[in-house]
């Protein structure tokens, strides 16, 4: 529920859009790639009840089962997979990243993140 509410703006609307541009929408802030691998779309999920939207949510949590011991685990579930179980000193965002540079800057200040 932390982690919905803070995707969510503190709203919990299946319909709410990323903030930051990135095209993500809803509880956990599902990424058009992300709903298109669980069978549906972000056109979809937002036109969904919370309800609804609570199925893919479970779907999309179903393959880290067991690995996420910390609410910082099921917040990088989210954010950024690959991170579940890593220590808190792993560089998520590097804003020198020239092959990805909108990460760092799409990430909020309240999120750590530094530059390696």
């Amino acid at each position: 529920m932390a982690c919905m509410a803070f995707e969510s703006g503190e709203t919990f609307s299946p319909s709410i859009f990323n903030k930051a541009g990135s095209g993500a929408v809803g509880l956990i802030q599902f990424m058009p790639t992300t709903a298109l691998a669980l069978g549906t779309t972000t056109q979809k999920l937002v036109a969904m009840s919370a309800v609804k939207q609570l199925e893919f949510v479970e779907k999309y949590f179903s393959n880290v089962v067991g690995k996420l011991n910390l609410l910082e685990d099921v917040y990088m579930a989210i954010l950024w997979p690959v991170a579940v179980g890593k220590p808190l000193s792993f560089v998520l965002f590097d804003k020198k990243d020239k092959n990805h540079p909108k990460r760092y800057i799409q990430t909020p200040d309240s999120i750590s993140t530094k530059t390696a």
